[in-house]
């Protein structure tokens, strides 16, 4: 070993058996004059760690390892709580410590690193996360009806978030995707053609940026079949009391109250349709038509008393 000079040494590698197999390796012992944080990753779901690397650099020379510096850390709120720090074995990104932040409740907030006895420091935004959710993971279509998935969650985006994307693979003529316009977490899925059985992925990201140079992706499946017919139909009252009564042959509800029933199609492996709207069905009043009137409401049927008590039968 061979000091070259105040800060630089030499080091002379042999294999003592095989002189001629040797190197040597020059080593810098110097005060960073640069320091940053690397925007990738900067989000995470509530499940995972977050590892934010961080770079140190001298005369544009980064440093290889870092972890073993002191760094104050500090976090505007407890949207994240600060772990450790580890080594960086990545040196694709030039960074030579890891900083681990474990997240605590969803949001996003800002988190200052110091490096202690210099005047380096930086600021980066963090951000948690819920993975992506839909209110249904399963869809049962007629030919030509549609369902408005309900999305929530995934990646945040406090600043544009009118001009939220979601991605959907694979892209099937036999089934149509399409945000709503005045609501970017209403996904219409209507059935263009009869399938059996397909799974679509549906992805929230949030686009590049300098503050953010490997966005988070949350993915979510859902299953969609599309179906020409219906096999079975079933009527279920909506009762919001023990009393009206029910059993499966008949309802017992109030003559000066409208029933609200629920009109549930089943195919023939008697799996409730999510919607099929697009079909046309019909409802009347088989006996005592004197007593009620009807009104269809897409799938669902309301039953109007005309006050007088009495018994009817729906057709």
């Amino acid at each position: 070993m061979e000091q070259t000079s105040l800060n630089s040494t030499t080091v002379d590698i042999f294999d003592k058996k095989s002189p001629e197999l040797n190197a040597s390796v020059s080593v810098q012992v110097v005060q960073p004059n640069e320091f940053n944080l690397f925007a990738c990753p900067v989000e995470t779901d509530l499940n995972s760690l977050l590892y934010l690397p961080i770079q140190l650099s001298y005369k544009k020379q980064p440093f290889t390892c870092c972890s073993h510096l002191d760094f104050d850390i500090l976090i505007d709120n407890n949207i994240f709580q600060y772990q450790g720090i580890i080594p960086s074995h990545d040196h694709v990104n030039e960074s030579c410590a890891l900083l681990i932040f474990k997240p605590i409740k969803t949001g996003l907030t800002n988190v200052r690193v110091i490096l202690k006895n210099s005047n380096l420091q930086q600021t980066i935004s963090l951000s948690a996360y819920e993975k992506l959710n839909a209110n249904l993971n399963s869809l049962l279509l007629t030919t030509n009806s549609q369902y408005t998935l309900e999305l929530s969650n995934g990646p945040l985006n406090f600043h544009d978030h009118e001009s939220l994307k979601y991605d959907i693979f694979p892209l099937d003529n036999h089934i149509k995707f399409k945000q709503d316009p005045s609501n970017s977490n209403l996904l219409r899925v209507k059935c263009v053609k009869p399938i059996e059985h397909i799974q679509f992925d549906v992805s929230k990201q949030n686009s590049p940026t300098k503050q953010n140079l490997c966005p988070a992706k949350s993915t979510i499946s859902i299953d969609v079949t599309c179906q020409t017919t219906i096999y079975s139909l079933s009527l279920q009252p909506i009762l919001h009391t023990q009393c009206p009564l029910t059993n499966r042959d008949y309802v017992v509800t109030y003559f000066n109250q409208i029933l609200l029933i629920n009109i549930i199609a089943y195919n023939e492996h008697q799996i409730p349709f999510t919607n099929f709207s697009s079909l046309k069905t019909d409802c009347s009043i088989k006996s005592n038509g004197h007593l009620a009137d009807l009104r269809m409401n897409n799938n669902q049927l309301e039953v109007i008393p005309k006050s007088q008590p009495g018994k009817i039968l729906l057709h």
